[in-house]
């Protein structure tokens, strides 16, 4: 009897590191290579054994030393972009497997785009932008939906994509201006869905996709 407790307490404590969070490389020093590697397992465990695990490992993730707060993707050329900026509005893992699973989303989705570039012309020397907004509405939501998924598949919280997101709106002033243009209302759309879903797990212990 004693010998079977004995066992039972060290396979426990040899067990134990399998439970450990995985935890986020340091931010200071920031080293974008540590981050481009981590991100890049992270993205094959989040879906391994599921139909995009082979697109996951043919993804290629590039970690800039920007400090603005964007992250993005292409689908064609199978990129995630993150900034060092948006890494850095990150507190927990799975704000960022937010970031990640949503990027991701995009190109497993295969969206077609809603912005087109329109080349420069005249004397300003400026490109434009031509958004289809219901489309852009439509991919940011179900771009959102996939996270949900890969979130609770992976069981994280989904309560960090609404914070991680709300976290984002503010450092970029969406939440505090008063006038709101189109861009900005797909935001706060995709904001109060996500409040909602997080409400629902709070509440009911599950999500539901909208």
């Amino acid at each position: 009897m004693k010998r079977i407790f004995f066992t039972s307490v060290m396979l426990l404590l040899f067990a134990l590191p399998v439970f450990t969070q995985v935890q986020l490389p340091a931010k200071e020093p920031f080293v974008a290579k540590k981050w481009q590697e981590f991100t890049q397992k992270l993205l094959s465990d989040l879906e391994k054994g599921t139909e995009y695990e082979k697109l996951a490992s043919e993804v290629k993730i590039e970690i800039t030393n920007e400090d603005t707060l964007d992250a993005n993707s292409d689908s064609s050329l199978k990129t995630i972009q993150i900034d060092k900026g948006r890494i850095g509005l990150v507190t927990n893992m799975a704000q960022y497997v937010a970031i990640v699973a949503h990027e991701f989303g995009h190109i497993a989705l295969d969206f077609p785009l809603a912005e087109t570039y329109i080349p420069a012309t005249g004397d300003s020397g400026v490109p434009d932008v031509s958004t289809d907004y219901d489309l852009l509405r439509k991919n940011e939501k179900a771009a959102d939906e996939f996270v949900v998924e890969v979130m609770e598949r992976n069981h994280y919280d989904i309560c960090d994509q609404y914070e991680g997101f709300e976290k984002l709106l503010e450092a970029k002033g969406v939440l505090s201006k008063k006038e709101i243009g189109p861009k900005n209302k797909i935001l706060w759309e995709r904001l109060l869905i996500m409040n909602d879903r997080c409400s629902r797990k709070l509440m009911f212990g599950k999500s539901t996709q909208n």
